[in-house]
């Protein structure tokens, strides 16, 4: 019922979605999209609504190709580490403390700093893609990332995860059902698996670091004391853009009158 698309041509900060079926689809930043002229990953999680057509903000995660190998694209096994995500919300972020809307089209201008991010996780893993796949990069560690998934199993009713690395928070993903966080519990550690075996600290040091709630109830009071600003988006619902000592976006959906999480995103 879903057709992921070039528009037009191509274009490489743009996606086309096109949803034939009655329901919503969340299209979750960091997912990555498979195939026709390169690779991308959405740059923003977005609500498509049913049977409607919708251009999504992307970027590109497969730097040296630009010819089709199909002519749809597919989902990706793995999702994007957060260290490359990141690169987009901090943009989201300087230009919201600039007092700049974020819109999706500015989302574009985070593009080096993605494939240079990319290039740095090539270059600590030791591996090298030909076209700077990013893709081909995780499938390059895919039994280490599948044997590390493992040890963190699916908690009953869990609705997200907060991850810490080094003994300091690395990133919270927050799904506004356990129902739906429970189909992308897997996806979501490939990426926070690839952060690890890509952190070159962790590499030359090795050791164990103890994480308590205190230091996880104090990451979440950073995002309780955060002022977002609303930023304009596409799709469904309301986007909007974190700053004040954490960089990630929240997007919000109005459900039966009242505003209900979607995604939360925060680094």
């Amino acid at each position: 019922l879903i057709d992921v698309l070039e528009v037009g041509e191509g274009t490489v900060p743009k996606l086309l979605v096109e949803n034939r079926g009655p329901a919503p689809v969340l299209i979750l930043d960091g997912e990555q999209l498979i195939g026709a002229r390169q690779t991308r990953m959405a740059a923003r999680s977005v609500v498509v609504g049913g049977r409607s057509r919708t251009n999504i903000p992307v970027s590109c995660v497969e730097q040296g190709r630009w010819h089709f190998t199909s002519e749809k694209f597919s989902g990706g096994r793995h999702y994007s580490p957060t260290r490359v995500r990141k690169k987009v919300k901090t943009h989201e972020k300087n230009m919201a403390r600039a007092g700049t809307d974020a819109t999706v089209e500015e989302l574009a201008f985070s593009q080096g700093d993605v494939w240079s991010e990319i290039q740095d996780v090539q270059d600590s893993l030791h591996v090298h893609s030909p076209t700077g796949s990013l893709d081909e990069v995780s499938d390059s560690v895919e039994d280490s990332v599948v044997d590390w998934v493992e040890r963190f199993p699916l908690k009953e009713q869990q609705i997200g995860v907060l991850a810490f690395m080094d003994g300091r928070p690395l990133a919270l993903d927050v799904i506004g059902s356990d129902g739906l966080y429970g189909r992308v519990h897997k996806r979501l550690m490939r990426g926070y698996v690839m952060d690890a075996l890509s952190s070159r600290r962790m590499q030359r040091m090795p050791q164990e670091y103890e994480v308590t709630h205190r230091m996880a109830d104090g990451f979440l009071e950073r995002i309780s004391g955060c002022t977002p600003r609303k930023a304009p988006t596409v799709g469904i619902g309301s986007y909007y853009v974190l700053t004040d000592g954490v960089t990630g976006g929240r997007l919000e959906q109005d459900v039966d009158g009242a505003d209900r999480l979607i995604h939360l995103s925060v680094f």
